[in-house]
């Protein structure tokens, strides 16, 4: 098998030749060493849109500042409903934006965030999708992404957790209005990657029991993970939702779903919940790892042992990928994920003794 058919053989709950060792692409640098590791076995994870989206409604004014020595963006959504700015910290290592202030910062933001949302007009795009598999080639997989449950959408790139639980209690009702656009709307994305040539798509959730305990859970990420089942498996799809947090609290809840691949799982010391205990919960899901963060730090024997720790708890081999999906210290990705690729190429073929 190849990288990438070995990938999607994983992801389809099939044993592939050797257990898939995988990298966001943006996190890899193009560098020799790099290169190197890419012939090694490291396979590449990127997605791309199978469709298009537009707010002809809405103007958005960007620019850019300096404050307190750190580089800071700043975007204003001017809508006839009203206008609200965001702001972002730029992370000076590699680039990423932080939010220093979400856009929503009192009721009345709920009608424009309503409005951009009801305003969004999606078309297909499948050819963009298909260039960049023809780019990738058979160095990794492209996913198709759609947009996060409206819960942790609205929490994660509008309002902020404690805006959203707050306004949940003492005024709920343009939150759920808003929550109910998204839902709506997000249909109408979901009806286009069906019809996309994507075999998997990629749900950037990011869950964690931690915030998405089980009632917050079954009230708003099982309406959305039952919408993504009813519209896209009658096509051929598989979902793969990026749950990265603490899961334990959460097992029987993701059981029940019809989701196809837990992606970015963190088993321990970073999360709660051993590998072996997420397959033999989930039999019938891929678990998709994000290799522990923490463990990128340690010493190279150290990593080379959590590894194999790691193929000890993935039985046969059988629903199990390895990967990183999170930054890695500039001085320390290079060594790292070679002593985890070496240590695959030893001890990954499968079946797993």
């Amino acid at each position: 098998m190849n990288i990438r058919q070995r990938i999607a053989s994983a992801y389809r709950g099939h044993l592939p030749d050797r257990i898939p060792w995988t990298i966001y692409r943006g996190l890899l640098p193009q560098t020799p060493a790099a290169e190197a590791l890419q012939k090694k076995g490291l396979g590449l994870f990127l997605s791309a849109a199978p469709y298009s989206a537009a707010t002809p409604n809405v103007k958005y004014e960007d620019r850019e500042a300096t404050e307190e020595g750190f580089k800071v963006r700043y975007r204003t959504y001017r809508t006839p409903a009203g206008s609200m700015t965001h702001k972002w910290r730029v992370e000076p290592g590699y680039g990423s934006n932080w939010t220093a202030e979400y856009p929503v910062k009192g009721p009345k933001d709920y009608e424009v965030l309503e409005f951009i949302i009801r305003d969004t007009t999606y078309q297909p795009n499948f050819e963009n999708f298909l260039k960049v598999q023809r780019g990738m080639g058979d160095a990794g997989i492209v996913l198709a992404p759609v947009e996060r449950p409206p819960f942790q959408k609205l929490w994660i790139q509008w309002a902020g957790l404690e805006r959203v639980v707050v306004d949940l209690h003492e005024n709920p009702e343009p939150v759920e209005r808003v929550l109910k656009a998204m839902f709506e709307k997000q249909l109408e994305m979901f009806k286009i990657v069906a019809d996309s040539p994507a075999e998997f798509v990629w749900c950037p959730d990011n869950i964690t029991g931690e915030v998405t305990g089980p009632p917050i859970f079954k009230r708003y990420m099982v309406p959305h993970y039952d919408a993504l089942d009813k519209v896209l498996h009658p096509k051929g799809k598989r979902l793969v939702s990026h749950m990265d947090g603490m899961m334990r609290c959460l097992v029987e809840c993701v059981r029940q779903t019809k989701l196809d691949v837990i992606e970015a799982f963190t088993p321990p010391p970073d999360g709660n919940l051993r590998l072996d205990e997420a397959l033999a919960a989930w039999p019938d899901k891929t678990i998709s790892i994000n290799f522990p963060s923490s463990v990128h730090l340690a010493k190279s024997e150290d990593i080379r042992a959590a590894t194999t720790e790691l193929l000890d708890h993935a039985g046969d081999g059988r629903r199990f990928v390895v990967g990183v999906t999170e930054n890695i210290p500039a001085d320390m990705w290079e060594r790292s994920l070679g002593v985890i690729t070496d240590t695959l190429a030893e001890h990954g073929r499968c079946p797993l003794p």
